[in-house]
């Protein structure tokens, strides 16, 4: 391993890399077939995909998340696929800004709230603090979770 790996935080990058892009592929498989979409049905096919990852693959989830990955600057290429899969969420809802659909507020502080929302419901699914039968009903509650969000983020004042 070490071959191929400077030290065992290189290989750990590596690994949390993988699973960027796996995350950023589901979330895009996500939409398929929803596409073209606005930017609030975005969010929710965007949500559903982010949770449907963070349960199929906990400990890749973990790991992209974790204690050990903070340092991503060092990494060039996780720094990078942990930015795109960021952005795909980000650009969505800077659309739903340009589009006049969300709240006029900064396009961080959207972000950050849609991140979140996905990240904390990912948490509880994967720690078994909420518990779902099947995946039709994991669907369900990430598709109900990320909709609350939405109505929450609604620009009113432009209908």
């Amino acid at each position: 391993v070490y071959r191929h790996f400077e030290d065992k935080s290189a290989l750990l990058a590596a690994i949390a890399c993988d699973g960027f892009i796996g995350l950023t592929q589901n979330m895009q498989q996500h939409l398929v077939g929803y596409t073209p979409c606005d930017a609030l049905a975005a969010l929710q096919r965007i949500g559903i995909g982010y949770v449907d990852y963070a349960v199929r693959h906990p400990a890749h989830y973990r790991l992209m998340f974790g204690q050990r990955m903070v340092e991503r600057k060092r990494f060039p290429e996780l720094y990078q696929s942990s930015n795109s899969s960021f952005a795909m969420l980000r650009n969505n809802m800077q659309r739903g800004l340009d589009e006049n659909v969300f709240k006029p507020l900064p396009v961080e502080l959207l972000t950050t709230t849609a991140w979140s929302l996905v990240h904390g419901l990912s948490m509880l699914c994967i720690d078994g603090l909420v518990s779902y039968p099947s995946s039709n009903d994991l669907d369900t509650l990430a598709q109900t979770v990320t909709r609350l969000l939405a109505d929450g983020l609604l620009n009113n004042t432009a209908h």
